[in-house]
């Protein structure tokens, strides 16, 4: 019995090394050229969990005292707006993981997007990002997050360091993009004045659906439940 037991965990253990010893690859883009970096499965899922823990490590820093949601998410918007730089110079435009732009310290438009909205993500509140088109011809598309705090969606532009409020003084809701009651606030000057975000307002969806998205698939248990989705979808 205890020789079929060893024998039966020995043969299990062989099996485990095989998978996590088969090929896996990851996708890095530098100035919109795309290679694959070759690894074995071991180590793609060993960073893909220390990206986890460094998500969860900075949140914690960063939202410590924050009691609301509101107030996690603006703390939050005050560190990505802070810690990242537009891209430099000369500086090459490297589009990889969430974590490697906060590494790095710079990034486009929609990584601050991205970087928000996953920071967001990871303290429980649902954020995704998304292009908004202007309503006059010849203006730039723009990167937003939407992040839905207790229940409302709100709109901010990290890139800019802008977010919304209303008459109120409140952050802006969906509905107050439909009239006039939005009023830009800047958290930090900029060289650039920024977009001009009445041709956007126009375009701001007013309803939104919770989904899947990079910026919410980060952590390992939304990870795997949108694998597990997307399997039964193609079946």
């Amino acid at each position: 019995m205890k020789l079929k037991k060893t024998l039966s965990i020995s043969l299990a253990l062989i099996a485990l090394a095989a998978v996590l010893l088969l090929p896996a690859t990851s996708k890095q883009g530098i100035n919109g050229k795309i290679r694959t970096i070759h690894m074995p499965l071991y180590v793609k899922l060993m960073e893909f969990f220390s990206r986890d823990y460094n998500y969860k490590m900075i949140v914690r820093e960063v939202t410590s005292g924050a009691d609301t949601q509101e107030e996690k998410v603006m703390k939050l918007f005050s560190w990505t707006c802070s810690s990242l730089r537009k891209v430099p110079d000369g500086f090459p435009v490297v589009d990889d993981h969430v974590l490697n732009i906060i590494i790095r310290g710079y990034g486009t438009d929609d990584q601050f997007a991205d970087v928000f909205a996953t920071l967001c993500n990871y303290v429980g509140v649902n954020a995704f990002y998304s292009w908004v088109r202007a309503g006059e011809v010849g203006l730039p598309k723009i990167s937003l997050v939407f992040v839905n705090i207790s229940g409302k969606w709100h709109v901010f532009d990290p890139y800019n360091h802008a977010y919304f409020i209303n008459k109120s003084g409140a952050l802006c809701e969906l509905h107050d993009f439909s009239g006039t009651d939005a009023r830009i606030v800047r958290i930090s000057s900029q060289d650039e004045p920024g977009p001009e975000y009445s041709a956007y307002f126009k375009n701001i969806p007013l309803a939104l659906n919770d989904g899947f998205s990079r910026s919410t698939i980060q952590s390992p248990v939304r990870r795997l439940e949108f694998a597990i989705k997307t399997l039964f979808r193609r079946k």
